[in-house]
């Protein structure tokens, strides 16, 4: 009896231990994974529904991982109609979204959109051509409307919402040529080589091919450098022309790429890719006189053809979203991204209005340009006799464009804007003077003083003038400070101190 009374006493002790264990308990197997042999568990299948607290710090959002969860549901039962718009809905998202693909250790983070994009390529045929007749015209029509001025948004937008389209493609392609433009050579390698990855038409041409073979030498990535150029052996070494010159295979193999483009601006030297490599955003007159911008146009073919630098004298300067020009009519400040035209500046006499005063008597372009010349050069008149042998390289327009460099300087310190005013240019005495005149105090045609300039400054949002400081030595009540002073250029700003060269006789 107590025999058998101890086996029960046994029986339950051990039914006890076994209920016990199926209690979770954290001490245990803490000291079990420091002292005991670990259990081995079967590897969880990761989804965006049990993501570890550790992976908190990838891109996501619910709605976002529920709908693709949902689009691919459909997309595994054969019901790929029903999964396009699902997929749509994900891609045309605000934001994207990262989920682990994989199980255990092998798990990898990848964005909806590209598992997405991976689904739609590799179903290939009906099922592609489906989702292109869906889509292909949204497409197109954003792309034209990047193409006719809206620029790299839409390119961006085409890109992201409908890279499976042919147009979403070509989208891509243009916006990495983009980012290439502007030294961005990270963001112009992924577009690139998402579209390697599809094996889009747009990568079968030769130059595409060495666009991205440049781009992979940049990045370092050997790998895909490589099979780019493995792509062209059997194609005649006479197409491989890169930075305007041509190369070999071997050269291409061994990677001492020159690139050949310059950018000291001189236009003989710039790359001939068939196609355009900038793409212009917006544009703004650089003067309203058809005569004037004649005379322009001329005198920059003429320095190109001679092989003499065509870079602007005044560049633009870019201040957070607005951009600042100092050109033909004045200091004109502009929204860096629409180009639309903030404020100008109130020039009392503007180089425009100069030159056109020149024009006046003049009937024919070859009288101007002499008139234009023998203004300050009589001797260069009497040398040529006409027109085409005209000398454009003394012609007042090419000294104002790209000699006199402190006509355009403007500099700024973030909310104000600095600007030389009342600057004695395109006058006789100009350039014979120590610093623009001959220090005799007389004034030109239009009543300014050779031998001295104004600094003004400006409020940048608005127009609106903050000081003005220099202009002439005549003896008035009202002689603003530093009279008398010629100011070389725009100051440099630094903290609340602003520093300018300048000069003034006698000191």
């Amino acid at each position: 009896m107590r025999k058998w009374m101890a086996g029960v006493l046994l029986g339950v002790a051990c039914c006890g231990m076994a209920a016990a264990q199926e209690i979770p308990n954290p001490l245990k197997r803490a000291l079990r994974g420091l002292f005991g042999k670990p259990q081995v568990q079967e590897e969880e299948e990761l989804t965006h529904r049990n993501r570890r607290t550790e992976d908190r710090r990838a891109p996501y959002s619910v709605e976002q991982a529920e709908l693709f969860e949902r689009g691919d549901q459909r997309w595994k039962q054969g019901d790929y109609g029903g999964a396009f718009p699902i997929f749509q809905q994900v891609l045309e998202g605000g934001e994207d979204c990262l989920v682990p693909v994989g199980v255990g250790q092998k798990v990898v983070w990848r964005s909806v959109r590209d598992e997405i994009e991976e689904r739609l390529r590799g179903a290939g045929g009906e099922v592609e051509q489906s989702y292109r007749e869906l889509y292909g015209g949204v497409a197109e029509r954003l792309l034209q409307a990047g193409d006719e001025g809206e620029g790299s948004a839409r390119w961006a937008e085409v890109a992201v919402r409908y890279f499976a389209t042919s147009s979403g493609q070509e989208g891509a392609d243009r916006l990495a040529s983009w980012h290439l433009d502007r030294g961005e050579i990270a963001a112009a390698g992924r577009w690139l080589k998402r579209l390697s990855a599809a094996k889009s038409r747009v990568c079968e041409s030769t130059g595409w091919k060495l666009k991205a073979i440049w781009v992979a030498r940049q990045l370092g990535d050997q790998k895909w450098g490589e099979e780019l150029v493995a792509s062209l052996e059997g194609i005649d070494e006479g197409e491989l022309v890169l930075g305007g010159r041509k190369v070999g295979l071997e050269e291409l193999k061994s990677g001492k790429i020159l690139t050949g483009i310059d950018r000291s601006g001189d236009d003989h030297r710039n790359v001939e890719t068939g196609e355009p490599t900038l793409y212009q955003r917006w544009s703004g007159k650089l003067c309203e006189s058809e005569q004037l911008a004649g005379l322009i146009k001329r005198n920059y073919v003429s320095r190109g053809e001679r092989q003499l630098s065509t870079r602007c004298a005044f560049e633009p300067l870019v201040v957070g979203d607005k951009v600042v020009t100092r050109g033909w009519r004045g200091v004109e400040v502009r929204d860096r991204l629409s180009g639309q035209l903030l404020w100008r500046g109130a020039d009392r006499h503007p180089p425009e209005a100069i030159f056109t005063d020149m024009f006046k008597g003049s009937s024919t372009d070859g009288e101007r340009l002499m008139r234009m010349d023998s203004m300050f050069f009589p001797a260069i008149s009497q040398m040529f006799g006409h027109e085409e042998e005209v000398a454009t390289d003394f012609l007042l327009a090419g000294m104002w464009l790209f000699y006199d460099r402190n006509g355009g300087i403007v500099s700024s310190d973030g909310s104000r804007l600095f600007v030389v005013d009342e600057q004695p240019l395109l006058v006789e005495g100009m350039y014979g003077g120590p610093f623009g005149g001959d220090g005799s105090g007389e004034r030109d045609a239009y009543g300014r003083d050779p031998a001295s300039n104004q600094l003004a400054a400006y409020e940048l949002t608005s127009g609106r003038e903050l000081w003005r400081v220099g202009g002439g030595t005549i003896e008035t009540p009202y002689r603003a400070e530093l009279s008398g002073w010629f100011f070389r250029g725009a100051p440099v700003s630094s903290e609340n101190e602003l520093l300018v060269i300048g000069e003034k006789k006698g000191e």
